[in-house]
């Protein structure tokens, strides 16, 4: 009974000296669309911007735990918020277009969506187990939300947040899987939560 936790204990030891790095991506979400009342989706073009911190979202991540402390997780983030973000208004507008900047332009549409990231906290833990390690990840994921109208006019400007945690058991190299599911939920609930405080209010009217 004793060789198999010698072992492990071994390997982990091992790990602790030899790093790798073990890239997470995370996949776009289309589930906030189901939560878009169907009264609310309108035949009407808008324009959305999205700010380069979102555009570049991206961060390493270190474990916090001493197992598997010496790999590093690049977790690339930004294409799958933007997708995500891009699903929602989708389900919503029409018509809908990318802009370059924040400022509105004639032919943007009836509405202009400026989203800015305010903080990004991805987490990341390992304990050793038996034949596996168990892991452990977290993410927490807020932006702010701009709307104006076709004039300039501020309609809406909140702030939206959601969390995600998810876990499994596997390698160190298997956290990287944990790290994307886990930051996937969270910009779920966060685009559920857009689709509650903006899309589903009454700020939007048809025009």
């Amino acid at each position: 009974m004793k060789k198999p936790i010698i072992a492990i204990m071994l390997i982990c030891t091992l790990f602790s000296f030899f790093g790798c790095s073990y890239k997470a991506q995370v996949v776009s979400t289309s589930a906030p669309v189901a939560e878009i009342r169907s009264d609310k989706q309108m035949n009407c073009s808008v324009s959305y911007y999205i700010g380069n911190e979102i555009s570049n979202l991206n961060k390493e991540v270190k474990p916090s735990s001493y197992v598997c402390s010496a790999h590093k997780f690049p977790l690339s983030v930004s294409q799958g918020l933007q997708s995500s973000i891009i699903k929602v208004l989708e389900g919503t507008f029409e018509n809908i277009n990318r802009s370059s900047t924040t400022t509105p332009s004639e032919g943007e549409g009836d509405y202009k969506f400026i989203f800015t990231l305010d903080s990004f906290q991805p987490s990341l833990r390992f304990a050793t187990g038996f034949w596996e390690a168990s892991i452990f990840a977290r993410a927490e994921l807020v932006m702010k939300v701009k709307v104006l109208d076709k004039n300039g006019k501020e309609v809406v400007r909140t702030t939206i947040s959601g969390e995600g945690s998810a876990d499994s058991g596997g390698q160190c190299g298997d956290g990287a899987q944990v790290l994307a599911d886990a930051t996937q939920k969270a910009i779920k609930r966060v685009l559920e939560n857009f689709v509650y405080k903006v899309i589903n209010s009454d700020y939007l009217t048809k025009m």
